[in-house]
């Protein structure tokens, strides 16, 4: 039996393109190591981070130049937007060196910065400097890295989200795992790991600058998993803390707000996308809203799926998930064929009832080939808006 908001909704599906303005909603990207990164089986801060803040109501995009977890791959559960700018083993020096590109590598308004992990080790462990010289090295590199996001070509009205450094236990063991030369223990990181905080924490005096405390109350031995790297607890108190900062620096949240957000990942003959169409607009009551997908299998028929509960069903034949729930207040349908590049525009008309206002919505693509599901966009969140 189908629910009656979702039957409602769905019978007012229309192929019919708008012109009007998308209403804008803040970019947000993460700069940083391997804590930011992240692996299949660490998804990192940012899974939490997305779930608090779309659960706030929040209307936000991540993003940046990479996607997923280390090597590009997919983390265990995809549930939340994928896009990220952090390379595993960074220090700020070396992130310094990225941003340098001559082509800006993302496009955003809030950057989140988590960095100086790899300062302290490598400094300490290859270099041998003091726990003053290796927060001296990384002041300067996080100013600098500051001063290239807040100008051209980046924003320059980039507001940055500096993060301090998780604490590392006072004598840390060398093991495979963290890629250290198999020496003995090694000894005063806890040191610098202080002395690298209260260079950050001096940060928050420059313009368009805050700073989110990541050592009070993180216990190596509660909240890391393999002395480096935060667990789930770990990664549960950065993402809360994260997200108090970037609440003084969002817009107020809009529960019952027009709003189209992007998550997970694609998966077939390459990494198909469900984006807002560009010149769409917003999903509000009584409007058209459009939705563009892109790399999917040429002349392929396109199945588009709705539905009022998000999920990650495992696809075995493509090794990707479908994002929403099939067994619970869902529809699908035949939307069109792909185009010769793997494109279509999916256009839903959203009826003027009041009562839809707030609701969310998830929505995902899947192309058929040879009558199985040959590919799958990522997912989408639709907020419909009064």
């Amino acid at each position: 039996m189908r629910h009656p908001i979702v039957s409602g909704f769905f019978a007012c599906v229309a192929m019919a393109a708008s012109l009007l303005a998308q209403a804008p909603h803040p970019r947000i990207v993460f700069i940083g190591d391997s804590i930011t990164e992240g692996t299949i089986t660490r998804p990192t801060f940012r899974q939490p981070l997305w779930e608090r803040l779309n659960g706030a109501g929040y209307c936000f995009d991540f993003v940046g130049g990479r996607r997923g977890v280390i090597g590009g791959r997919t983390p265990t559960r995809p549930t939340y937007d994928l896009d990220h700018y952090g390379f595993s083993g960074e220090s700020s020096f070396e992130m310094c060196f990225q941003l340098l590109a001559p082509i800006p590598q993302f496009d955003a308004d809030i950057a989140v910065i988590q960095l100086g992990t790899n300062d302290v080790i490598k400094g300490t462990v290859f270099y041998s400097l003091s726990a003053q010289q290796i927060a001296d090295l990384a002041d300067q590199f996080l100013r600098s890295m500051i001063g290239i996001l807040q100008n051209p070509p980046y924003n320059a009205n980039m507001q940055i989200v500096i993060a301090q450094v998780p604490p590392l236990p006072a004598v840390l063991v060398p093991s495979p795992a963290l890629n250290l030369p198999p020496s003995g223990p090694i000894y005063g990181l806890d040191q610098g790991i202080l002395a690298v905080n209260a260079a950050i924490a001096g940060l928050a005096s420059l313009p368009g600058v805050r700073v989110v405390d990541l050592h009070t109350g993180i216990d190596s031995q509660l909240h890391l998993a393999d002395q480096v790297h935060p667990n789930a607890a770990g990664e549960q108190i950065i993402a809360d803390r994260v997200f108090q900062v970037l609440t003084q620096v969002l817009p107020p949240p809009t529960p019952s707000g027009a709003c189209f957000s992007e998550f997970g990942k694609g998966a077939g003959t390459s990494e198909p996308t469900l984006t807002a169409a560009w010149r769409t607009s917003a999903p509000v009551l009584g409007s058209s809203f459009s939705l563009q997908i892109r790399d999917m299998i040429p002349y392929a028929p396109i199945v588009g799926v709705l539905g009022l509960e998000s999920a990650a069903v495992p696809l075995a034949n493509i090794d990707e998930f479908l994002f929403v729930n099939p067994l619970r207040y869902s529809e699908a349908w035949l939307i069109g064929t792909a185009s010769a590049t793997g494109g279509m525009t999916w256009s839903l008309a959203v009826p003027m009832l009041p009562h839809l206002a707030g609701v969310e919505v998830y929505v995902q693509a899947l192309a058929f080939a040879n009558d199985a599901v040959g590919a799958v966009t990522s997912g989408g969140i639709l907020r419909l808006g009064n």
